[in-house]
């Protein structure tokens, strides 16, 4: 799956109105993030992060003066040296661009969006002067400046690994930024609202994953949705899960009712599509679920992605929120090794509750 950060400029700005987008285009030496991380800032609330502390609390105070003056730039650059002027121990040097959206530009934006494929690229100078280029509908535009053109072969050829480029144009008149319109990411089905449900999908918040939770009736969801997660209200989740056919998709399964979990791993197991499908059980559970889901058909390769009990370690505390950590942490554990094992050198470690 992909998520482009056109829309979330668009989602910020039908929600707060005027926002400020800021994005690292370079960074040297230690830094608490890398090029290409990304918040979006209202007056009164901010999403995502560049990495926290005070180079983080000065790219919102630059944001915020941004958003407060009338006639000012659309875009602007800054550099920060961590160590000698922010007195962080990273001690490297980052350089921001911010860049100011407004209703103004949501037509534009929307027609911009509407052309972008998951493989795009969308260049526009550090100064303002027009909204964006992009590859889907600029190719034209690009190769008057040579130099762009043959780093954007080289990055659509995927020679160059960095998520975002700074570069100067042949005149060396002014500074561009490459940055891909779109960042991969893995699905992840949450099956329940109860508490450790919850839990879970507020820790996930700015991770690699695209979120799609689901319960049976709208009722079961908290009146405040976090930033992002797609909800479905399905009668059956088994017959939704059965649907999803993603062969990259996570499946996390706790709710409220045995029968439902069953059925759920049922229709995923079957399907035999995913890379992970975790069920919140007691190891008593996971043996009767096993058995059933054997004589339903289920073959033994499809239980090489079955995680049973769920999470990562097991806690002596068993409030929501740290088993919704255990549970973040293995999904993190798989995503970013492919296997469990890989992570902690043995089975047999899992959270039981």
């Amino acid at each position: 799956m992909t998520a482009y950060f056109i829309d979330d400029i668009i989602d910020a700005v039908e929600k707060w109105e005027n926002v400020v987008r800021v994005v690292i285009t370079r960074t040297h030496g230690s830094t608490p993030r890398d090029a290409g991380a990304s918040m979006i800032v209202a007056s009164d609330d901010f999403i995502g992060t560049i990495g926290g502390g005070k180079l983080e609390y000065l790219a919102l105070a630059e944001a915020r003066d941004m958003l407060q003056k009338t006639g000012g730039p659309l875009r602007k650059t800054q550099q920060f040296v961590l160590g000698t002027e922010l007195r962080q121990c990273c001690g490297g040097v980052a350089w921001l661009l911010l860049e100011l959206f407004g209703p103004d530009h949501l037509v534009k934006l929307r027609e911009q969006r509407n052309n972008l494929k998951a493989d795009s690229f969308i260049m526009r100078p550090t100064d303002f002067d027009g909204l964006f280029f992009n590859t889907a509908q600029h190719m034209d535009d690009m190769r008057q400046w040579p130099m762009i053109a043959d780093t954007l072969r080289q990055y659509m050829n995927g020679d160059t690994a960095q998520s975002l480029i700074l570069l100067n144009d042949e005149e060396n008149a002014r500074q561009w930024v490459l940055e891909p319109a779109a960042k991969s990411t893995a699905p992840l089905y949450i099956y329940g609202a109860g508490h450790v449900g919850r839990a879970l999908v507020r820790i996930m918040e700015d991770t690699p994953f695209e979120i799609t939770w689901v319960e049976t009736d709208e009722s079961r969801f908290p009146s405040n949705v976090p930033y992002g997660v797609k909800t479905v209200v399905a009668p059956s989740q088994a017959d939704y899960a059965a649907q999803v056919g993603a062969s990259d998709a996570f499946h996390v399964v706790m709710t409220y009712s045995h029968e439902a979990d069953l059925e759920i791993c049922r229709a995923v197991l079957l399907q035999g599509q995913g890379q992970y499908l975790g069920l919140i059980a007691s190891e008593t559970k996971k043996a009767k679920f096993i058995n059933r889901l054997k004589k339903d058909g289920v073959s033994a390769q499809a239980f090489d992605m079955f995680k049973c009990p769920i999470g990562l370690l097991s806690f002596k505390h068993k409030e929501p929120s740290i088993v919704a950590i255990s549970i973040a942490a293995q999904l993190i554990a798989e995503l970013e090794h492919g296997a469990y094992e890989l992570m902690i050198g043995s089975k047999g470690d899992y959270h039981d509750i």
